[in-house]
């Protein structure tokens, strides 16, 4: 698999700086809301979570290597509430 870079935002703009978990691991933060990082191409369920584990905004989405994707222009991924 390829490695791309992401942004996830939330679809009301808020939440930025928030952990954000990838594929239900709500162990390791996989990046912060907000800001860009690197994943691997392929499907993939992004998501906050509340104190209780409960995932409180998510989206399920297909990340492919697309053409001048870096960290200055990542693909973005629109978090929805739960």
């Amino acid at each position: 698999m390829a490695e791309t870079w992401v942004r996830a935002v939330r679809s009301d703009g808020g939440g930025i700086g928030e952990n954000l978990y990838l594929d239900g691991n709500y162990v390791d933060v996989a990046a912060l809301v907000g800001t860009a990082f690197v994943t691997e191409t392929g499907q993939h369920t992004f998501e906050t979570v509340d104190q209780n584990l409960s995932p409180t905004w998510r989206a399920v989405a297909t990340v492919d290597a697309t053409e001048n994707n870096s960290q200055e222009h990542p693909d973005r991924v629109v978090l929805r509430r739960v």
